[in-house]
């Protein structure tokens, strides 16, 4: 769970600081993002569970919409022309 996206966000962070081209540069920072979003949504839910509560479900919502986002992006960026 969050200590898999964590490791995975430290992982692409390190790969940030390589030289690379600019495309690169951008699924980097957007995997980045993924990875964030992941771990505050998957945050939430385990807050939601411990707690028996519907109140994180409005954030829990946005997050998962944050990451549909990014995926779309990514997508539309691997598209070869």
């Amino acid at each position: 769970g969050i200590s898999n996206w964590q490791q995975d966000l430290k992982i692409v962070t390190d790969l940030q600081h390589l030289h690379q081209p600019t495309v690169l540069k951008s699924q980097a920072d957007n995997l980045v993002n993924y990875c964030n979003d992941r771990i505050a949504s998957y945050s939430l839910r385990c807050k939601a569970i411990n707690e028996n509560s519907t109140s994180y479900n409005d954030s829990i919502n946005y997050y998962e919409s944050q990451v549909q986002q990014v995926l779309n992006s990514l997508r539309s960026s691997t598209k070869l022309p």
